[in-house]
């Protein structure tokens, strides 16, 4: 057995972020185990060693007094540093971590990194700062730590775990010596790659700026600059070809001398507001106009963008065949959702609100009930439409390959990796939307990894140190009841709190039985029905595979649709057709042979009768009717009468004030042509 070491915080991100560091490299000598305030009195020895951070410190030191406390001091390592060396110098730029002591350490972290053309000032929650005056926050891992207003937010990556803590682990666990190595080597590489993406940014920088003038010089939207003077200080050829104006017209010169013709461009730029997607008018085309405003050595400037609509419509003709040619698209709207039961109807209403907002959605339901369906009818209906839709299933997937199918890796991750590296499937689905099927399956340490990225929308690929932002609407689905899992320990609390922002339920079949006549329609060849004995065995089965199995069952009879309802050979073959489908379900084979009388059927169809006048239906009433006083039944016989029905599966009788009503198998008995809407809701 493996000895423990114990990794004790309050923050899961923070514990979760540690454990997978010391599983990296101790994970075949050590045990790593997680803990909690609540979880600290479950062991049953204490751990040779426990790692905590600041805030768990005391507590550690009551709780462990058997134990090594190693104190989780670390660093930074180099992620990002290029987006800072960018700012200008002197800016003034929160530096954001909790408490304030890990916040005043991340400053001496980057000031040691050379960091040093800027302002960086410690902050961190409950502190009594106002942050107003900044617009930048820098932070490592824990976003939501930042003040919300600001303007920019850079993430440095959580920050490594010093080699002095790795070296005390070793000595205390009295691990092999080539640990060390391994150690000094990782920590050597760290550096090396901060150094070198400090001397690249201070190169790249001139390269942006290279790269930015080609594409404004080679951009299809017209592009103007317009300095806090009013003079136009760039113009591209774009803007010369729409505006036909010539380059050397424009440049230099006052914007009001220039576009004095342009009555609506010229009141968007005296306004010097900024605008994004204004429609003007330019001659004889519609355009959109949106402006920027860009603070160049503390003068703001006019950026505008000018895009014709017909070069827009043009370039979203190309996206959606674009889109079409890679395969990641919804195909499913709400109409390709059938049924008019209440419960299918209210759900639908419920998925089509939820198609307004962003926010995390996860679909319940039984397998075969649609839940894709529902997925794609979202996305097609959402401000995401033409955007990519991606659907993964978990259970397909091998565990091996689902983080870099998810995350992508870099090229070299691993033996067998694709040269140049993979993207993974939410780049792919970048700005769309991601379908996560069956996510009930996925294993502790993926949760993990989704976690993450619900909370930052940020991702890292297998085998690199990039943090990449995605722009994607997350919607999950399961036939599994996490709650359940959740109380067993096999699914995370807080993915699962993550995961239920916004909840849908797909209801089974056996609960809007009434659709099944509408779901055929759509199933079988146009004007081809089932034999109306078959009907009601479809209504009374209890369908435990769904919609998915009524299609099946479509499939299996549409191969029969040529064959007789009253030849007596080929009405056994329907039985026997039926009779292998249905095997699994002997109450509904019992109910099929339950032969009715004409008596039996005039009075389903006076039950129809009072329904539809809006009554309540009893054997009082019934007893009435002329129909069955001509045909002599007596209300003796009717009691008679109606349990024959009831134990048929075609009438309920409820409470007194409930009365009698029809259920769904009456209806192809009623009505040769089935209708959903012939039984009352």
């Amino acid at each position: 057995m493996k000895p423990m070491i114990a990794v004790f915080t309050e923050n899961d991100t923070d514990r979760n972020h540690l454990c997978e560091s010391l599983r990296a490299l101790f994970s075949s000598y050590l045990e790593v185990v997680p803990l909690t305030l609540s979880t600290a009195g479950t062991l049953k020895a204490a751990p040779k060693a426990v790692l905590v951070n600041t805030t768990s410190l005391p507590h550690a030191e009551r709780l462990f007094p058997e134990s090594h406390i190693l104190y989780a001091s670390r660093f930074l390592n180099g992620n990002n540093l290029d987006r800072l060396m960018s700012l200008p110098g002197g800016k003034e730029v929160l530096v954001v971590n909790k408490p304030r002591r890990v916040a005043e350490e991340m400053v001496s972290n980057l000031l040691t990194l050379g960091i040093s053309h800027l302002k960086l000032i410690p902050y961190w929650p409950g502190c009594d700062m106002d942050t107003s005056p900044y617009d930048t926050a820098v932070y490592a891992g824990f976003r939501y730590y930042c003040p919300d207003n600001m303007k920019n937010y850079i993430d440095l990556g959580f920050r490594s775990l010093m080699p002095s803590v790795l070296t005390r682990i070793i000595k205390i666990y009295n691990l092999p010596s080539d640990f060390m190595d391994q150690i000094q080597i990782q920590s050597v590489k760290l550096v090396v790659d901060g150094l070198f993406r400090l001397r690249n940014s201070y190169s790249k920088a001139t390269y942006d700026r290279k790269n930015f003038e080609q594409a404004f010089l080679l951009s299809s939207n017209a592009l103007i600059n317009i300095n806090d003077s009013g003079i136009i200080t760039a113009f591209n050829d774009a803007a010369c070809s729409l505006l036909d104006i010539p380059y050397t017209d424009a440049i230099g010169r006052p914007y009001g001398e220039i576009f004095g013709s342009y009555r609506q461009l010229m009141t968007l730029i005296r306004a010097g507001h900024a605008a994004s997607n204004r429609t003007i008018r330019l001659k004889n085309q519609t355009a959109f106009v949106t402006v920027n405003l860009v603070d160049i050595q503390d003068k703001t400037h006019l950026f505008l963008s000018i895009l014709p609509a017909n070069t827009l419509q043009r370039t979203a003709e190309r996206s959606r065949q674009a889109l079409k040619d890679t395969g990641f698209r919804a195909k499913y709207t709400f109409s390709d959702i059938k049924g008019q039961s209440p419960s299918i109807q209210r759900a639908v209403k419920i998925a089509s609100f939820f198609a307004k907002s962003d926010s995390t959605l996860l679909i319940t339901g039984e397998s075969g009930t649609g839940k894709e369906l529902f997925a794609q009818s979202i996305h097609n209906a959402s401000r995401r439409a033409n955007r990519p839709f991606v659907g993964v299933n978990f259970a397909a997937l091998p565990e091996t390959l689902i983080e870099s199918e998810l995350f992508g890796y870099e090229e070299g991750a691993f033996t067998g990796a694709v040269k140049g590296g993979k993207q993974g499937l939410f780049r792919s689905a970048h700005t769309g939307t991601i379908f996560l099927d069956e996510i009930g399956d996925i294993s502790p340490a993926v949760q993990s990894r989704l976690l993450r990225v619900l909370e930052e929308r940020e991702i890292m690929p297998v085998g690199s140190t990039r943090l990449i932002p995605v722009d994607v609407r997350i919607i999950c689905a399961t036939n599994k009841d996490l709650s359940q899992m959740v109380a067993a320990g096999s699914f995370r609390e807080d993915l699962y709190f993550r995961l239920k922002t916004l909840k849908l339920m797909v209801p089974p079949l056996r609960e809007r039985t009434e659709d099944i006549p509408e779901l055929l329609t759509s199933m079988l060849p146009d004007g081809q029905e089932l034999p109306p004995s078959l009907q009601r065995r479809l209504m009374s089965y209890s369908w435990p595979g769904n919609v998915r199995e009524l299609k099946s069952f479509a499939e299996n009879a549409e191969l029969f649709l040529d064959l007789s309802y009253t030849d007596p050979e080929e009405q056994a073959i329907w039985d026997s057709v039926a009779d292998a489908f249905f095997s699994d379900d002997p109450a509904s084979i019992c109910r099929e042979y339950v032969s009715l009388s004409e008596d039996d059927i005039a009075i389903l169809h006076c039950i129809q009768d009072i329904t539809s006048s809006g009554r309540t239906v009893g054997r009082s009433s019934l007893s009435q009717r002329e129909e069955l006083i001509f045909r002599n039944i007596t209300e003796s016989k009717l009691k008679t009468h109606l349990r024959k029905l009831e134990a048929g599966g075609y009438i309920r009788t409820g409470r007194t004030r409930q009365g009698i009503s029809l259920t769904p198998s009456a209806l192809p008995i009623l009505n040769p042509s089935p209708s959903p809407s012939a039984l009352p809701e």
